[in-house]
């Protein structure tokens, strides 16, 4: 899994500690200007799969339901199939 975050908050290596310390296992950490993307609301989460084609987004705050379906499309795009 990778992740893609705005500029700032902060450089990519702190971001990568800080998963890291929450055994949180990602790939790469990359920044990007989201509204180059067109992402103009935050928070939003993409769920890409390994052809770079986004499969589902999420916009502002997740309710419970669609955290579990986050969860379970994050868990399902890593290959891992655990959780």
């Amino acid at each position: 899994m990778s992740l893609l975050q705005s500029q700032p908050p902060e450089p990519p290596q702190v971001t990568r500690s800080l998963l890291d310390n929450a055994g949180v296992e990602v790939e790469n950490v990359n920044q990007a200007d989201l509204p180059a993307l067109g992402i103009i609301a935050t928070p939003t989460i993409l769920v890409v799969n390994s052809k770079g084609v986004v499969i589902h987004q999420f916009v502002g705050r997740l309710s419970d339901r669609e955290e579990r379906r986050m969860t379970s499309l994050l868990y399902t795009s890593s290959g891992t199939g655990q959780r």
